[in-house]
């Protein structure tokens, strides 16, 4: 028999060992973008600038080539629609979700209102694969 100990809410130690709560999804208005935010279905060529994208949908999306790399986010919350218009244009660092070809990338957001509109480094190597949450700050 394993006994259960539960230090604090969210993190438990059983039968198996939980330390935070599960699963992990990030809190409104902080510049985590995900999947629902693309307002999916993810169209290539749409919500991607790049026309022959390819979408691992709801992981994330592989841009083909350093000179398509446009994002437009059209379904923002109302807590990250009011996040980004804080943090207004320019150059940021996007950390990306688990899986990425890149742990975290320059981006430079052209659009902070709706829809969200950036651009992932283009100095990178592609083609590169880019899974949510994106968090930009």
């Amino acid at each position: 028999m394993v006994a259960s100990l539960q230090i604090g809410s969210g993190i438990s130690i059983g039968g198996s060992i939980n330390v935070g709560p599960f699963p992990v999804t990030p809190p409104a208005g902080t510049g985590a973008i995900t999947y629902a935010e693309m307002n999916p279905p993810i169209i290539p060529g749409q919500q991607l600038q790049d026309p022959n994208a390819i979408i691992n949908a709801p992981t994330g999306f592989t841009i083909t080539g350093s000179n398509v790399t446009g994002v437009a986010v059209m379904a923002l919350t109302s807590n990250n629609a009011a996040y980004f218009s804080t943090l207004g244009t320019g150059t940021f660092t996007a950390t990306l979700g688990p899986g990425s070809t890149y742990a975290s990338s320059s981006v430079n957001i052209t659009q902070a209102g709706s829809p969200l509109v950036f651009f992932f480094d283009p100095g990178l190597s592609y083609p590169a694969t880019f899974n949510f949450p994106f968090v930009i700050s």
